[in-house]
């Protein structure tokens, strides 16, 4: 299934492990907090332009232009903007960090940074990412690396908050959210109830539902529904019709259906078929 709420990287060029994308969000989430994910690797964005938030965890983070926000390994996070977000997003993979002598997983970095030098030393290593598209060279790679590495120093030299723990009840009830987030997703054909995911995860469905609602912003019900959005989403952009996904994605009238998609991803389906056509 595709929209995976936990990414799992792939670092398609061995001697630069590294993730990078400039990416714009407008109205991004105009409906509400969408569902956060997460990922083992440390995640780097720096706004260039518009202004935005973002959500680590249960904390919103300003992010202005030249703000630099630090995703922290294992971290819920997502980005909202009610205009417009330009950012650098870069993901560096952690066995290159943990090879340069960076333990990332036991570390944690403060999150939200206004820093010229962090931010002149993420501008660098954007611009040899880039250079990527132009250039050859057997020299190249380790150009980037070096930039990279540069980048990471600074962060390690000025802005460690601290070791990650594993053992307090923050982390604990994260986990507990995520296992939740992970079971819903792996079960998206059946029927699920609250009695059900509150059995399979352990605890009561008043304390998990509690739980939920703080650390994504959404009730489980609503959850459901989105990640079913999202993969009737991506049924309907491959071709599939409107009633056909609606039974496929588990929705109990075509009506229903409709409002859901409408709420959740701000068209209609059948506006998302048209989109389709002119692509």
């Amino acid at each position: 299934m595709a929209n995976s709420i936990y990414e799992t990287h792939i670092m398609r060029e061995e001697l630069l492990p590294f993730i990078y994308h400039k990416h714009t969000a407008r109205n991004f989430n105009r409906n509400g907090i969408g569902l956060p994910n997460w990922h083992e690797n440390i995640e780097l964005l720096l706004c260039v332009d518009g202004k935005g938030k973002v959500k680590c965890d249960t904390k919103f983070y300003d992010f202005d232009i030249g703000d630099v926000v630090v995703v922290n390994s294992n971290t819920l996070h997502t980005i909202i903007s009610e205009t417009y977000v330009i950012y650098h997003c870069l993901i560096i993979d952690r066995s290159f960090l943990e090879e340069n002598g960076i333990p990332i997983n036991s570390l944690r970095f403060t999150e939200h940074i206004k820093d010229t030098e962090v931010t002149e030393r993420f501008t660098a290593a954007v611009e040899s990412l880039e250079l990527r598209n132009n250039e050859t060279g057997f020299w190249l790679p380790s150009y980037i690396r070096s930039f990279v590495l540069q980048l990471m120093v600074s962060l390690c030299k000025k802005y460690v908050a601290g070791s990650a723990n594993n053992s307090d009840l923050r982390t604990i009830s994260c986990e507990r959210v995520k296992k939740v987030m992970l079971y819903i997703h792996d079960n998206l054909s059946k029927q699920l109830t609250l009695d059900e995911i509150a059995e399979h995860i352990g605890i009561s469905k008043y304390h998990l539902s509690r739980e939920f609602k703080d650390w994504t912003g959404k009730t489980i019900f609503d959850s459901i529904n989105i990640l079913k959005c999202k993969e009737a989403q991506e049924m309907l952009l491959n071709g599939a019709r409107v009633s056909e996904t609606a039974t496929a994605c588990g929705f109990e009238s075509l009506s229903y259906f409709s409002r859901t998609f409408k709420k959740h991803m701000g068209i209609l389906p059948s506006e998302c078929l048209k989109t389709n056509k002119k692509d």
